[in-house]
């Protein structure tokens, strides 16, 4: 959902497209900064902790936005700040989500449930954005986050 309703904040605010290519721009960048930190980093350390810290810091991160927008129009660095920090605890959150995977189920049956988790991530991407639309037209898009 955010990665739909996030540029249409920006947009809306801003009114430029630059703008919304930059926090997009942002929602990118963190997988080649810390990409190749955090695999190595998820099989160091507790890995649900991580998995858990990473979900946290991703809803709070987030959770600043329509908090923001409570008090007034939410300034654009602080979208770009939340976008950044919210797309960074993803990278790590979600490769101990890799890591963790084979240790729960056996190798046995990794092949079944990278299809099953194949098939979440699938139905996620086409319903995510969709009702990220439907929640920004109707409610707002800061709300909607």
């Amino acid at each position: 959902m955010s990665t739909v309703v996030i540029p249409i904040l920006v947009f809306q605010r801003t009114g430029s497209a630059a703008q919304t290519g930059v926090v997009t721009a942002l929602r990118v960048v963190p997988y080649l900064l810390v990409g190749l930190i955090a695999g190595p980093l998820a099989d160091r350390v507790d890995r649900r902790g991580l998995i858990v810290w990473g979900n946290l810091a991703q809803g709070a991160s987030m959770a600043v936005i329509p908090v923001a927008d409570a008090f007034g129009a939410v300034p654009l660095p602080l979208i770009y700040v939340a976008s950044f920090a919210s797309a960074t605890a993803f990278v790590f959150s979600d490769a101990a989500v890799f890591g963790a995977l084979p240790a729960l189920i056996g190798p046995a049956r990794l092949p079944t449930a990278n299809g099953y988790l194949t098939s979440i991530q699938s139905v996620a991407l086409m319903l995510g954005p969709a009702l990220g639309g439907l929640l920004a037209t109707t409610i707002g898009p800061a709300n909607a986050i």
